[in-house]
């Protein structure tokens, strides 16, 4: 399963840095909090990584994106799941 975290292409995107970032983070950290977190990339590359991540966004779009994919900790995904999603294919009762 080879799927890339979904993008959301604006000025101050982080998703080419954010592994740099990540690794600036001082070595005994256990916590980030993404206060501006846009499409959540940092976010999600701290998450991968291990750490408590807290992120937020006033753009509601950005913070439900984030609150689906980095807040979440019960619900997982499988490769059916992924493959629909990435399919763009509609899902019927689904806008």
């Amino acid at each position: 399963m080879n799927k890339k975290y979904p993008k959301i292409n604006y000025i101050g995107n982080k998703e080419k840095i954010s592994s740099w970032i990540c690794d600036l983070f001082p070595k005994n950290a256990l916590t980030v909090f993404d206060a501006f977190s846009g499409g959540a990339s940092l976010s999600y590359e701290a998450k991968k990584r291990g750490y408590q991540v807290f992120c937020n966004d006033i753009l509601k779009v950005n913070y439900h994106l984030a609150n689906s994919l980095i807040h979440n900790q019960n619900t997982l995904l499988n490769a059916s799941d992924l493959d629909l999603i990435f399919s763009g294919k509609p899902l019927k009762g689904f806008m």
